[in-house]
């Protein structure tokens, strides 16, 4: 069992490798559209650094997603100005559990679409167990950097992390979901 568990997680770091590779993409993409997108519109212009905002931003959102490392988590964002808190915590299938915390910094906001980049830190834990019944728990820490959309609500997280602990690879960091506005 336990060279299962070596064999999957060769795979899990093929798979992180990708991710950055899509992370990297993702950011590349949403630069050109960003420049390709008219600044002129005064409706619409896109608030960046240092500007106030037009319309009162959430200062405190809960919500929930899907994503990697942790599984189905619960959120929970608060903002302030340009810097914001966020907590993920939650659980997957096949004894998964973790929690991240991120400290985001406003890019820009484009109306209700905001942009963030993240210094994330995190821990996962899961239990490996054998024929005999006997219960191996394997812990990694995590420290590393994320892209977040926040659009309406609309959460898209995608990112990277260099972990620590049992296993030291590439972490692939994705978390999808939807946050309500509380204030």
């Amino acid at each position: 069992m336990i060279s299962q568990t070596k064999i999957s997680m060769k795979k899990y770091r093929k798979y992180s490798s990708i991710g950055v590779i899509v992370f990297l993409m993702v950011v590349l993409v949403s630069m050109q559209l960003k420049a390709a997108t008219p600044i002129d519109d005064k409706e619409r212009k896109p608030i960046t650094f240092g500007s106030v905002a037009q319309e009162p931003e959430p200062k405190f959102m809960l919500g929930a997603s899907i994503g990697s490392p942790t599984g189905a988590s619960l959120l929970g964002s608060l903002y302030f100005d340009k810097f914001g808190v966020r907590f993920s915590s939650g659980v997957g299938r096949f004894g998964w559990q973790g929690g991240q915390v991120d400290l985001t910094y406003l890019v820009s906001r484009y109306g209700r679409l905001r942009h963030d980049v993240s210094l994330t830190v995190g821990m996962f834990r899961f239990d490996n167990s054998d024929t005999t019944s006997v219960v191996e728990v394997d812990k990694e820490f995590y420290v590393g950097a994320a892209y977040t959309v926040l659009y309406r609500g609309f959460h898209f997280q995608l990112g990277f992390a260099y972990g620590a602990g049992d296993y030291t690879h590439t972490v692939a960091l994705f978390e999808v979901g939807y946050l309500f506005k509380i204030m």
